[in-house]
């Protein structure tokens, strides 16, 4: 059994980058609303560079991971190209993407 302050806690990326999102957000809107002179500009920039740093350590590990299994790769776009009925040339971009993708052709 686990004492007070113990447990293992699971931290949520999409909850991380939500709580970052708004922290922006309210940040960009008082940074709006008070309108800083430039001698108040650098007391703004410890504030942006931190949801700026936490947005690129939440992002980065986030893009590398997807597509996760069946987001992308499996979806009928990418599996069977576009309509017959398209045009030649947006026909013609879809090989190239499913190449490069690893998606093999019917």
């Amino acid at each position: 059994m686990r004492g007070w302050g113990e447990a293992e806690v699971f931290v949520d990326y999409l909850g991380v980058m939500l709580v970052n999102l708004v922290a922006g957000l309210v940040l960009l809107a008082c940074y709006v609303g008070l309108r800083p002179g430039p001698e108040d500009q650098p007391k703004w920039a410890p504030g942006v560079g931190m949801v700026g740093l936490t947005a690129v350590a939440t992002g980065l590990p986030m893009v590398q991971q997807w597509p996760l299994g069946g987001s992308g790769a499996g979806s009928p776009a990418l599996r069977d190209g576009p309509p017959r009925h398209a045009q030649p040339h947006a026909r013609a971009g879809f090989p190239r993407l499913r190449a490069l993708l690893g998606v093999r052709s019917p």
